[in-house]
């Protein structure tokens, strides 16, 4: 994933650890991907505020907060499952193999080489050390096939994983989707899952008109906006997608189920998701079936 939008991320998540009442969500290794300018004013309660309503349009740091409880929840679940791969699919600067015990599970982390190198990097000047289950390899969505860059490192189709595809799937172009759900599909064994989010189409269409959806549409509209997004689904339309590919849907969180997250969360720096972005979480079921 491009690094401006991991710093954003890690920036929304630094933030918000110091605002949650309980573990779950709480990224308390997130501030040492940030500037040290910028993690002086994180420590102070008014700059901080000031911090989370800037940073995006209105209700994006939520989002990301929300996201981050969901997904810190998914990967629990797996481990306490014994799921026994999980892999994190434009990881970026996620730090859940470092945060949580994960047992005996394996984690595979595959993100661009730069990104990687930088995070390995700042981890080691923090003196924290790479868990013996956690292997990393780089990739490009747009160019190199899942399942090799997967399997190179010992990741194990014939065995069941959590993927989780984090902040990824805006920035991709359509045909990069369908080739990495194709990879997934044909790597996830029975019992599978996938958590991975999704921009809405009314939004990059320039036609939507919830919370924080204009502001978001006004960011796009600029030619000089750092990032571009390419893929997008209507609500109604993301289950039967993907369900296409093999995949029985868990849950789909759309705007309540997410500002919801937040309040069982007891999240105190907001408490509104933005409305241009949901999550799925689904499984593969035990007889699967894809087009």
């Amino acid at each position: 994933m491009p690094l401006q939008t991991a710093g954003f991320t890690c920036l929304c998540r630094a933030c918000a650890a110091k605002g949650i009442a309980h573990g779950i969500g709480v990224d308390h290794l997130a501030h040492l991907f940030l500037p040290k300018i910028t993690r002086g004013f994180i420590n102070v309660p008014f700059l901080r505020r000031l911090v989370w309503n800037r940073v995006g349009p209105p209700g994006s740091a939520d989002f990301v907060t929300a996201r981050t409880i969901v997904i810190d929840q998914a990967f629990m679940e797996a481990v306490d499952d014994r799921l026994p791969q999980i892999a994190l699919l434009g990881a970026g600067y996620d730090t859940r193999a470092f945060r949580f015990k994960t047992g005996a599970t394996k984690i595979y982390e595959l993100d661009l080489a730069k990104t990687q190198l930088r995070k390995r990097r700042l981890m080691e000047h923090a003196g924290i050390e790479v868990p013996e289950n956690l292997k990393f390899t780089s990739i490009d969505f747009t160019r190199d096939p899942l399942k090799e860059k997967l399997e190179e490192i010992g990741f194990d189709c014939d065995r069941p994983a959590l993927f989780i595809w984090e902040g990824v799937t805006p920035y991709l172009p359509p045909e990069a989707i369908e080739s990495s759900l194709k990879s997934i599909a044909s790597c996830a064994a029975p019992g599978s899952r996938l958590v991975f989010d999704y921009m809405h189409t009314d939004v990059l269409e320039g036609r939507a008109r919830g919370f924080g959806a204009r502001e978001m549409m006004k960011r796009l509209s600029h030619s000089d906006s750092p990032v571009t997004f390419h893929f997008s689904l209507e609500p109604e339309a993301a289950e039967p997608f993907i369900e296409r590919h093999g995949f029985r849907v868990l849950k789909h969180f759309g705007e309540a189920e997410l500002n919801e997250v937040l309040r069982l969360a007891s999240v105190t720096m907001g408490d509104r998701v933005s409305v241009w972005m949901n999550i799925l979480l689904a499984e593969v079921p035990e007889t699967k079936t894809t087009d």
